[in-house]
């Protein structure tokens, strides 16, 4: 929210209120007596860049590209407190005849995002390189147009995701539209601050409510609840490839709400699932009234905050996205958020890994040139490809036989199930924690476990649910949670012969846990973990929420004969 004190918020329902519009630049100040009209506004989407504009009707003329400051006043106890729109920068200005006034056009520094990006500029100059992550990409865009980003040190959704190459070099995008698809992939949106910096922005939940004192009797609707938002999917080639993540249990008791992102640059490789996890902890659960209505005058929420407006009984929760204030003699604002665009999509022909089933994918690689055409067709474990690469100057077909002799499941309930196993050791195990810790707790003297109860200890287990057959292994160390970004991390890899955990969180003396300053890994002694012939599932005990990766043999003729 904008900075306000609650008289602020308690005086601007009443009537009789005395508001005031200053704008100003250098030392100079255009008062309320020569504005004529001034509208602040912003329009934004979920997974969007966002520019805010203000436009105003003045006696005086500001000259182009100065940069202006818009304040709005309310009288209180004899003296105006002003609340701070921000800075924007002068972009066209208009006489009118007939009224005889100047028009301006004004937009926030994002506006000088809108040229077209040829190369990354700033990289060598701030030390940075490809490959680089998506926080040093942000920097260094930001860099090019003369901007600062202010979650330069900050850790927020796939951060630390690595992009190898310049993907957007001399393909006529502006730096806005490489915004607009960083937003998507940090599931948030790109904006301008109150001090002209550039910010990773996240819902905002403010705890505020208003009720029917801020609101005029005409166009106030609130329509039906969006969300709760429980699954992500990303999508490419028209939509016909496409890999996703859901909240399981929210789909099953709430219904599927997805949000899909098409066509993506930097998710748009065979590592695209790796995004997943991060988009889902931003936007899983988000849910908000469709809503379109006319207030009084409310002007202390900005962009992506979360409050309520109570109407009789009923509690609306809204997000504002859709902000469009007008100041003459009086106030009016107009605030509305619609349904984002919809989209359905086949779980059938999707997975939740580029290990695809029955489909047909294409990979643009614009800044190469290259378009590669893939039509897969798996049956049990055997591949058939038929892969076509064009380019510029090349036509090339190839046919390929594949046996992929894996299967692997993920989930965030803290339980994967399996058909078919063949007789190995696990190929890959991944375990973090979600929301709490994956560590030891004992029971009290007089509390003992039931048959089918688990104390929340470090076991991993595989059932053979056709032999009956158990085979536990142990996690060789806590795994502890701070927040959705950062969290410690087991992994046990066959073909590199690797245990390690990854340690990003430390414990307080008080039990509580904080991020280390240094995050290390940690490598234990490899495992043997015989599995037999079989179905299994593999769960671990005493959780029903963690996340949980694993990569078996499967049963085909290649292991069958051969392993």
């Amino acid at each position: 929210m904008r900075v306000h004190t609650q008289g602020f918020k308690d005086q601007i329902k009443e009537l009789g209120r005395e508001i005031d519009s200053r704008i100003t630049f250098g030392e100079a100040v255009i008062s309320n007596e020569e504005l004529f009209s001034i509208s602040p506004v912003v329009n934004a989407d979920l997974l969007k860049s966002v520019m805010r504009q203000l436009d105003f009707e003045s006696s005086v003329q500001v000259p182009l590209y100065t940069v202006i400051k818009y304040e709005f006043g309310l009288k209180m106890n004899g003296s105006y407190e002003y609340i701070d729109f921000g800075n924007y920068i002068v972009y066209s200005s208009e006489y009118n005849e007939d009224t005889k006034s100047y028009e301006h056009t004004c937009y926030d520094s994002m506006l000088f995002s809108m040229k077209e990006y040829k190369t990354l500029q700033s990289s060598s100059i701030l030390g940075k390189t490809f490959p680089m992550s998506v926080r040093d990409y942000i920097t260094c865009l930001c860099a090019d147009i003369g901007l600062v980003f202010k979650n330069s040190n900050d850790t927020f959704a796939n951060y630390d995701k690595i992009i190898n190459s310049d993907l957007y070099a001399n393909l006529g995008y502006t730096y806005r539209d490489i915004f607009d698809e960083l937003s998507q992939v940090t599931a948030s949106n790109i904006c301008i601050d109150s001090n002209d910096m550039v910010e990773v922005r996240y819902i905002n939940d403010t705890n505020d409510t208003i009720d029917e004192e801020y609101l005029k009797d005409i166009n106030v609707k609130f329509g039906e609840k969006y969300g709760p938002i429980n699954s992500i999917v990303l999508s490419r080639s028209s939509e016909s490839d496409n890999v996703y993540l859901q909240n399981e249990q929210s789909v099953s008791t709430n219904g599927l709400c997805e949000i899909k992102i098409s066509d993506n640059q930097i998710m748009n490789n065979n590592d695209r699932s790796d995004y997943l996890p991060s988009i889902l902890s931003k936007l899983n659960g988000l849910e908000y009234y469709l809503n379109d209505f006319t207030s009084t005058g409310i002007m202390y929420y900005e962009l992506c905050d979360k409050y309520n407006v109570k109407i009789g009984e009923n509690t609306y929760s809204c997000v504002l996205f859709n902000d469009e204030p007008k100041i003459t003699q009086g106030l009016v604002e107009n605030i509305y958020t619609e349904r984002p665009e919809e989209s359905v999509t086949d779980y059938t022909k999707a997975d939740k890994t580029d290990r695809r089933i029955n489909q047909t994918y294409r990979i643009a690689d614009k800044q190469n040139g290259i378009i590669e055409d893939v039509v897969a067709q798996t049956n049990a474990q055997n591949e058939k490809i038929a892969k076509v690469t064009q380019t510029v100057e090349e036509l090339n077909s190839k046919i390929s036989d594949i046996a992929d002799i894996t299967t692997s499941k993920e989930n965030t309930n803290a339980q994967v199930e399996f058909e078919n196993i063949n007789q190995s050791e696990p190929i890959r195990i991944v375990i973090r924690p979600i929301g709490e810790n994956i560590s030891y707790i004992y029971p009290s003297v007089g509390l003992f476990p039931s048959q089918d109860l688990f104390l929340k200890v470090r076991t991993v287990r595989f059932s053979n649910t056709k032999t009956g057959e158990i085979f536990d292994y142990e996690l060789p160390a806590n795994l502890l949670y701070y927040d959705s970004e950062n969290y410690d991390e087991f992994i046990l890899d066959y073909d590199g012969q690797s245990c390690v955990v990854n340690k990003k969180v430390g414990y307080n003396a008080d039990g509580t846990t904080y991020i280390l300053d240094n995050p290390t890994t940690i490598e234990y002694e490899y495992p043997t973990i015989q599995l037999t012939d079989g179905d299994y599932t593999v769960s671990l005990l005493g959780y029903k929420s963690a996340y949980i990766f694993v990569r078996l043999m499967a049963q085909n003729i290649y292991t069958t004969q051969f392993a």
